[in-house]
């Protein structure tokens, strides 16, 4: 199913293309850094006077933005809305769904690569000696626990093999390391899902450490910070055509 924020976004984007942030604010009435939020997918409008705005401004049938906001299904919007706007909304749905598929399965690669550090380093503190059969045995069973087909077992050079078995031990053991010192800071519900590596709660074990933490502990001064940083960056593209 697509997403109503990345149809959403994609419908400003193609209607504005050529038109600044500001410009496309004026039109609907809304600040500029809430059209960057729209092409961004954060946010899609609430208000249907607004979603009006956008299609009347742009000379489109405004049942048409009502559809790309999530007001209306194309069923629901019926006769009323024209073949030439059934063509275009299928069109971003096929690119929005395409995108979001392609952000799945490397979500899910991540993933896999974390489950196969873990096991490389069960087997490593077993005492076995690490090769080709083991990365591979190891990567397979990461892909296997998220519903990926196993990798083709092949590998450039022995050295390739010996830096990848290098590198996801490293990992797994900061990780490891990261969660025995941290483990009280952040909900027991989030660390148990990184543990796992299961989808929607693991992070590529380079980045665990920062996801385990970072979020229960922003601080007043950093969401402070983020904020006026994202405020600067909006004044800087609202100028930029979308």
């Amino acid at each position: 199913m697509t997403s109503p924020n990345g149809l959403w976004a994609l419908y400003v984007a193609t209607l504005g293309e050529g038109k600044t942030q500001r410009q496309v604010g004026e039109m609907t009435g809304v600040d500029q850094a809430t059209v960057g939020r729209w092409l961004r997918g954060e946010k899609i409008p609430t208000e249907a006077g607004v979603v009006a705005k956008l299609a009347q401004g742009f000379g489109r049938n405004p049942l048409e933005a009502f559809v790309a906001a999530g007001f209306l299904s194309v069923d629901d919007a019926g006769r009323g809305l024209e073949r030439d706007s059934r063509r275009l909304l299928a069109s971003l749905s096929d690119r929005v769904g395409s995108k979001e598929r392609a952000a799945e399965l490397e979500e899910a690669q991540k993933v896999a690569l974390a489950i196969a550090a873990r096991v490389l380093l069960e087997r490593d503190e077993q005492g076995e000696i690490l090769g080709a059969q083991a990365l591979t045995e190891s990567m397979d069973e990461g892909r296997r626990r998220v519903g990926l087909p196993p990798s083709s077992g092949t590998f450039s050079s022995q050295g390739y093999v010996e830096d990848m078995i290098a590198g996801l031990l490293f990992l797994a053991r900061r990780d490891r390391d990261h969660r025995d010192d941290h483990e009280d800071d952040v909900d027991q519900p989030q660390v148990q899902q990184l543990r796992r590596g299961m989808p929607g709660g693991a992070a590529p074990l380079a980045d665990a450490a920062r996801t385990v933490n970072e979020e229960p502990g922003l601080t007043k001064a950093r969401r402070e910070h983020d904020e006026e940083t994202e405020r600067i960056e909006d004044d800087r593209t609202g100028m930029e055509p979308l």
